[in-house]
């Protein structure tokens, strides 16, 4: 195991502030005045725009740092409007460098599709050269792709390895938002919600586009601070944040489910649409599950097959389960369990636990792949293991009940117990 740093204080998170700057190793004055700008250090207010331009004259100058910020400012919209256009010719520009911010940031572009299909391999792919040229960020974006397998296998072991290379770097060569995701998911780091939520905060101060969101998950979900639907709707209903499609999705959420607010599901519905507009998949999904269930209008399973169709061509891996179970039932289009197989297959190479899952369901079923319980029981485990607490629950009752596998009253105990440590609340009770 490599060297893990001691969780950060709020004391140590709040002295960031003048630390974060992520200085190159020469940094020109024009570039040095714009980080002033950016950050409003010193006697210097902050002002985006002058940021904007100074970045712009370094850039022209050839500054690949500089080319890095202001690609990374058009992507996000940070002060100036968003242009996919000229966030791609920066970044590509600073990571033809070699810099290893701009290979982040286009990385990004890559898997979020700005400018560019999304196409998760080339983003995991660029992460990596950008982890190579000491990039803390892409490191810990690395961690998260092997977690997860996006882009790359699922490997725990690599993301293991990658969270720690990640915490050995110094804490300024990061951004705060990374920070807070690592100490908050104990990625590298031990956990620490109330370090989290400090840098969550110092994201939302230096004006951060993800900040205000990320400070609405916090109280929302009482992460490191008191929890609080009203502060998150604050959050949430910023000017900034009502510009940011993640943010518009998460204030739907509360209002899909009237989570410190008046239920509206109709509301809820035209700001996934809103968001989904803007090309976020996960708005995407949840449009598609609104006309799938009826959400804040009529059930409508064409335009539910059609909306999950556009959230998996973003590689959004809700959405190929749910396609999948369209198509074995026969709702918005005609019933075809070829079809179905073909979209679990595809999710399950995206690293989706679900569709790993249901492919087990159909294995032991029968459903267009061979009846095969030990194939079946494989599938199983392999999404227990990726955190999907159906399948520890699904393989309890197998040995339990002697399906597909004979009866052995041991392993279903084991099998229900990993269940309800993922929070099966059917497993809870089967163990009670």
């Amino acid at each position: 195991m490599g060297r893990r740093l001691a969780p950060f204080t709020l004391l140590a998170v709040a002295g960031m502030a003048q630390e974060r700057a992520l200085p190159p190793p020469v940094m020109t004055n024009v570039l040095a005045q714009a980080h002033q700008h950016w950050l409003g250090q010193g006697d210097v207010k902050r002002d985006r725009i002058r940021a904007a331009g100074l970045y712009l004259q370094a850039a022209e100058a050839g500054d690949a740092e500089a080319m890095a910020h202001l690609g990374r400012m058009h992507f996000r919209g940070e002060g100036i409007p968003k242009d996919s256009a000229l966030a791609m010719k920066w970044l590509k520009a600073s990571a033809a460098k070699g810099n290893a911010r701009g290979l982040y940031h286009l990385a990004e572009l890559y898997q979020n599709g700005v400018g560019v299909p999304v196409n998760h391999a080339e983003y995991a792919r660029l992460l990596g050269q950008a982890a190579d040229h000491g990039s803390a960020d892409a490191m810990a974006e690395l961690g998260q792709c092997h977690e997860y397998g996006t882009g790359v296998g699922w490997d725990p072991a690599k993301a293991r390895s990658w969270y720690e290379k990640a915490s050995e770097q110094p804490r300024s060569h990061f951004y705060p938002m990374t920070l807070a995701w690592m100490h908050q998911n104990g990625a590298g780091f031990p956990k620490d919600a109330e370090a989290a939520f400090g840098f969550a905060r110092l994201a939302a101060e230096q004006g951060y586009a993800d900040g205000p969101r990320r400070m609405g998950l916090h109280f929302l979900n009482g992460i490191g601070v008191s929890k609080s639907p009203q502060a998150a709707l604050e959050w949430f209903t910023r000017p900034d944040a009502l510009e940011d499609p993640a943010a518009l999705v998460n204030l739907a959420d509360m209002l899909r489910s009237g989570t410190g607010v008046k239920k509206d599901e109709a509301r809820a519905a035209a700001l996934y649409r809103k968001a989904a507009k803007s090309g976020a998949p996960v708005a995407m999904f949840w449009v598609a599950n609104c006309h799938e269930n009826g959400i804040g209008g009529p059930v409508d399973f064409a335009q539910a097959v059609s909306w999950y169709a556009k959230a998996a061509e973003h590689e959004f891996h809700w959405a190929f389960p749910r396609l999948a179970m369209l198509y074995h039932r026969g709702q918005g289009v005609t019933q075809d369990d070829k079809r179905a197989v073909r979209w679990l297959r595809q999710g399950a190479e995206k690293g989706s636990a679900y569709s790993i899952y249901l492919l087990g369901w159909f294995t032991q079923n029968g459903w267009e792949l061979e009846k095969d319980g030990a194939r079946a029981i494989d599938f199983y485990q392999q999404a227990g293991e990726r955190g999907w607490a159906q399948s520890w629950y699904q393989l309890g009752h197998c040995y339990l009940d002697g399906v597909i596998t004979p009866k052995n009253f041991s392993r279903s105990v084991e099998y229900f117990q990993k269940a309800a440590d993922l929070g099966s609340v059917p497993a809870q009770h089967q163990l009670a």
